[in-house]
Parts: C-alpha cells; structure tokens; sequence
C-alpha cells in the first residue's frame, strides 16, 4: 500500500488548487491584455524624405467599480514621442498626446485607426486589440500627435507648436470634424520643408525607449522650468512636461 500524504500535504495542495482555480476565473471576469502600435511620420526637405518612428504599448484590464458606469481600465501609453532629425535644419517631435484628445490620444490614436465591430463588450475589445494585425493606414489630422520642435535645442522653453489643429467652424457637427489652421514647418525648418504623412500600424516589436532622450534639451534645474510652466495659461500649447515626450531621465 502507498504511503498516504500527511494532512498539512494535502492542505497545502488544497489550497494551491484554490488559489490556481481563483486566478483562472478572475482572468476569465477580469481580463487584462496590452497592444503595440507603430507611428511612422515622415517629413518632405529639399535634402529628401527623412522619417521617424517609435513603438507604443497600451495596457487595459476590466475592472469592477461603483463609482463609474465604465468597466473598462487604460493605462496610459508606454513608450516615446517619435523623433524626426532633420540634420542642421533642426529636430521635430512627435509627442505622446493627439491634437483631438490631448494626453489620451496615446490609446485613442488606436480605436480611431482601426475601430472595432460593434457590438463589443469590454473583454472583446481587450481580445479583439490585443491580437489585432493591421496597417499601416494614414492618420486623419485630428489624430496627428502634437507636433513641436525647441528654436533653441538647449532650452526647453523655446518649445513651438508646429500645428494649429482645431474643431472645425460647422454648426453643431457629429462627430466633430477638425482642420488645420496653420502649418508652421516652412516657418521653423526652412522652404520646401512640410509634413508629408503620419502612418499607424499594429506591431510586435519592442517599445522604443532611450531615443527621445538623446535628443531633448535638459529641464534641470526642474524647479526653474516648473516656476516658467506654471505662469503659462492652462490652454497654452507650450505646456509640456518631459512626460509627454515620454522622456523618464529628464
């Protein structure tokens, strides 16, 4: 006859068993899931096309919650501005926020290019993103992340908006519509330079990182940048952290 397990064993496998078949129906009620995409901008100069690229990561789970309706959760992007470098003719950023939805337009730049079928409930959209394959497709202006460049590559208080990307002026549109008011590339990188395209595509390479980082100008001391950031209106463009170029060291 076998030798029969000690209780504290079979105490100890019972409740291995408990835990193992909790986490399974917790993954089962409350997904979770994260998706890459790959924003491509490419600049027209007299020298040529030049690019840039940098890969994002979206996390999100669903969540319960008595305060709010949603029961979906999405972290915020992980991942860089895109780098466009322009040789002496200066650097342009791409960076982590949209013209439409400001610092969310990390995630939404993703159900705008590629909407998902509806209906679709909360783990569905969680699937359906995460093992999603699509693109590249071109952006809609609207969808454009926030173009800047710095007029002094040393202080980040030279920063300048490129874009003026604004709600149309239509009498009560929907979905609201955007246009381009002005398009300052000429102006900051010199003639013949103007933004040829911005591409999105779904992706399983790693998220760039350690870029943006050889480019921006240092914010130290961080108290001096902070003080200058505080006395600009809330609405002003300028308004920009090293966050929003993704940039961690600054």
């Amino acid at each position: 006859m076998p030798n029969k397990l000690p209780k504290w064993v079979k105490g100890l496998l019972l409740v291995a068993g408990i835990v193992v078949a909790t986490k399974m129906a917790w993954g089962i009620a409350y997904p979770s899931g994260a998706w890459r995409y790959k924003l491509t901008v490419a600049v027209d100069t007299p020298e040529g096309v030049k690019t840039g690229s940098a890969v994002r990561e979206v996390r999100a789970e669903k969540f319960r919650s008595i305060f709010t309706s949603s029961d979906l959760a999405i972290n915020m992007p992980r991942g860089e501005a895109v780098v466009v470098d322009l040789g002496q003719r200066g650097v342009l950023y791409g960076l982590n926020k949209t013209y439409k939805h400001g610092v969310d337009g990390g995630h939404y730049i993703v159900t705008e290019a590629f909407p998902a079928p509806r209906p679709i409930d909360t783990p569905g959209y969680i699937r359906y993103y995460s093992n999603l394959e699509a693109g590249p497709v071109e952006l809609d202006e609207a969808y454009y992340p926030m173009f800047v460049r710095f007029r002094d590559p040393s202080d980040p208080k030279t920063v300048e908006n490129l874009l003026d990307v604004k709600a149309c002026p239509e009498p009560n549109p929907h979905p609201m519509k955007f246009c381009l008011y002005e398009d300052r590339f000429a102006r900051a990188f010199g003639d013949g330079v103007s933004l040829k395209s911005v591409t999105i595509e779904m992706t399983r390479e790693p998220v760039t990182t350690g870029v943006v980082e050889r480019y921006l100008p240092s914010y130290q001391p961080i108290n001096e940048y902070m003080n200058w950031f505080k006395s600009l209106k809330y609405s002003d463009p300028r308004r920009l952290l090293p966050s929003d170029f993704g940039a961690i060291g600054q």
